[in-house]
């Protein structure tokens, strides 16, 4: 079991986050998870293939309830699919709604995205300072996007 654990974790270090379009800060979270939690870890890679094959139902019906629980990568997807329109209408105020509850919990990947979208005023009014203190959040724990983005501020 232990193997197989370890073979899921190299897997979702490798290919979940960059299919999935969230990058690989997200790889701690997942380790984090398949350890404390291996059947939600299973169901968020089920979403993962669901999602990358085209099936946003699955991956949706997946996603949702784990985000409105308060799983972070759950909620960071689910911001994903509203901000792209996968499977649901395209609504980024929806996508904000979402990327800010993965905020709260410190995810690097939803604090950049949270910064793109003050920085472009979609889904919440533009605003640069509120785009730079997330920039800044999420470059502070390694995020590069993040880091040139903070760059390009100045």
């Amino acid at each position: 079991m232990k193997n197989f654990a370890f073979a899921c974790l190299l897997f979702a270090g490798c290919v979940f986050a960059p299919l999935s379009g969230l990058a690989a800060t997200m790889v701690e979270e997942l380790t984090k998870l398949a350890k404390q939690n291996p059947a939600t870890f299973a169901l968020l890679d089920q979403a993962r293939i669901a999602s990358n094959a085209g099936d946003y139902a699955t991956a949706l019906r997946i996603y949702r309830p784990l985000a409105e629980q308060g799983n972070v990568l759950a909620q960071a997807h689910l911001a994903e699919m509203y901000r792209e329109g996968q499977g649901v209408p395209q609504n980024d105020h929806e996508a904000v709604k979402w990327f800010k509850l993965a905020t709260e919990q410190g995810l690097a990947e939803a604090q950049s995205n949270l910064g793109v979208f003050y920085d472009d005023g979609k889904g919440v009014a533009q605003d640069k300072h509120e785009a730079v203190k997330w920039y800044r959040k999420a470059a502070e724990q390694g995020h590069t996007g993040a880091q040139f983005n903070l760059g390009a501020m100045y």
